[in-house]
């Protein structure tokens, strides 16, 4: 009896065992013929996550602002997303219901005995409008033009001296170096951007399809360590469940324009009232940071440095 019942259960392995040999044949190329209706591109598992590194002078906001998902399934968390922009007609970032959350501000001087703060006291800027976003890049090209009179983005000599300059660009990338000018003089109010002297206090579209092409080159932001950390804002007395950094990210456009190297004032032709800032070196306590080192939006309407530029 024992014997029996071990044959029957030998017999039925073996059935299993043939018929899963036998699925492989048959289902095996409906699998395959469903991977390449979609291109071979599917995944085995759901993309919950995509994380994105940013290079410097850049934020995730200032490359993918305005992205939005293809499949309705799909989020991203930028300024779109939280209603802080959103888009005209055009398909143009202009200022959304929720644009309070990234409202930028100026902060005041208390004369000459004040220390540096990386918190200080705030107001809004005149007219609550941002100072004029200044000139920043060359006004050709960084490459010499080798060709004369001609057009550097037609000179050879010039490609060839930019594919020197620069290693690791894709070959036709190198292009790009050679275009991008400004057009225009240094530290002036950058006429590429739409409505330059009347921007609202907070983001805006930085590229256009007139003036401010993705190849543009345009102001570098504030590159110096208390004042990156000021720009931020943290207050620990800010800090909430949402917001557990304690920092607003709303002094970027005021560090950007009266920020100096010397003991004097260097302020955007709109700047006012007056903001000195003396580059002394900030006290012990001022150095302290708060809790947790992460800002929850670093939004920041001053030009970064990038030669493709989106806000």
């Amino acid at each position: 009896m024992r014997d029996r019942h071990k044959s029957r259960w030998l017999q039925g392995c073996r059935l299993t065992l043939s018929a899963l040999a036998l699925g492989q044949f048959t289902a095996g190329p409906v699998l395959a013929q469903d991977w390449d209706h979609h291109g071979g591109h599917e995944t085995r598992t759901p993309i919950k996550h995509v994380i994105v590194i940013i290079g410097e002078n850049r934020s995730f906001d200032h490359v993918f602002a305005t992205y939005v998902p293809e499949r309705r399934d799909q989020s991203v968390f930028n300024l779109l997303s939280q209603g802080i922009v959103k888009l005209d007609a055009g398909k143009n970032a202009i200022p959304g219901p929720n644009f309070e959350m990234a409202h930028q501000q100026a902060a005041m001087d208390n004369g000459p005995n004040d220390a540096f703060l990386l918190s200080p006291p705030k107001q809004n800027f005149p007219k609550d409008q941002l100072p004029s976003p200044l000139v920043g890049g060359p006004k050709v090209s960084y490459i010499p033009n080798k060709c004369g009179s001609s057009p550097i983005t037609t000179c050879e000599a010039s490609l060839v001296l930019a594919q020197q300059s620069e290693s690791g660009l894709p070959s036709e990338y190198y292009q790009y170096l050679l275009s991008g000018g400004t057009g225009q003089t240094s530290q002036t109010p950058d006429q590429r951007i739409s409505n330059v002297s009347t921007l609202p206090a907070g983001p805006f579209q930085l590229t256009n399809a007139d003036g401010m092409p993705y190849d543009s080159y345009s102001a570098s932001p504030v590159h110096r360590f208390y004042q990156m950390w000021q720009q931020l804002n943290c207050n620990h007395s800010s800090a909430s469940r949402d917001n557990p950094s304690g920092c607003g990210g709303n002094l970027f456009a005021w560090v950007e324009v009266t920020v100096a190297p010397a003991p004097t004032v260097r302020r955007s032709p709109r700047t006012s009232p007056p903001t000195i800032r003396r580059r002394r070196r900030p006290r012990v306590k001022a150095r302290r940071r708060s809790a947790s080192t992460t800002c929850r939006r670093a939004t920041c309407p001053t030009s970064p440095r990038s030669r493709r530029n989106t806000r």
